[in-house]
Parts: C-alpha cells; sequence; structure tokens
C-alpha cells in the first residue's frame, strides 16, 4: 500500500500534472469561497497558506484513493477504511 501511495504522488507530478492544477484551482476557489462565508479579508500570505493546507490535503487524498484503488485491483477485494 505504501509502496502505491509513493508511486500516487510522483504520477501526480508527473502524469496527472493537469490534475494538480485542477486542484489548486480549485483550492483557490475554497479559500475565495471561505473569504466570502466568513466575510473576512485574507491577506496574501495568509491565503497563500490555507491554498496549500487545502491542496495537501487534496493531494493526500488522492494518493491514498490511488493506492487503495491499485490494492483493490491487484486483490480484487474491496478495502473498506
Amino acid at each position: 500500500m505504501r509502496e502505491n501511495i509513493f508511486l500516487a504522488r510522483e504520477r501526480l507530478d508527473n502524469d496527472f500534472a493537469g490534475s494538480k492544477e485542477a486542484m489548486l484551482e480549485i483550492a483557490l476557489d475554497k479559500v475565495k469561497q471561505f473569504q466570502i462565508a466568513s466575510d473576512t479579508i485574507i491577506e496574501c500570505e495568509e491565503k497563500e497558506i490555507l491554498t496549500l493546507l487545502i491542496l495537501a490535503g487534496m493531494f493526500q487524498a488522492f494518493s491514498l484513493g490511488y493506492g487503495i484503488g491499485k490494492v483493490e485491483g491487484e486483490t480484487l477485494k474491496k478495502i473498506i477504511l
């Protein structure tokens, strides 16, 4: 499983570069939505930190999902976390 997660990270950097860019756009949109919902002004540096936090969570979810999918494909068994 761990090997598949590392493979997912590598593929995200290389093969899925478009997906990585899409995740960045989604994270930026989420920060804008948060700013509107909270009715606050967020400084540029704070926006960047919040975007990176959201993006890290998205990358982690992608990597775990990719790893689980690979294991399910190899074992033909459903994995429930």
